[in-house]
């Protein structure tokens, strides 16, 4: 969870791609910059996208098909923002 004070704005981020080596810096690289629109914490944003870079790496070892999904999505709940 991220602090109401560290998110700029409500966001949403769907992106599906075949599961490659290759792919995982660009989609860590491309989530960041995505969370640092959203986020005003560079830092936070920073960790966000390298957990989802470990779950692209996962995708890679483990998919048996193409057609990999990550959704990203912040959302105000209550005095807090979810992302």
């Amino acid at each position: 969870m991220v602090l109401d004070q560290d998110l700029k704005e409500e966001g949403y981020l769907e992106i599906v791609y075949s599961p490659r080596w290759k792919y995982t810096t660009v989609v860590r690289n491309f989530v960041q910059e995505f969370l640092s629109v959203a986020i005003s914490g560079k830092k936070r944003a920073g960790q966000i996208a390298l957990a989802a870079s470990e779950l692209v790496e996962n995708s890679v070892k483990y998919s048996y098909k193409d057609g990999t999904k990550i959704i990203l999505h912040t959302e105000k709940v209550e005095n807090n923002r979810l992302i």
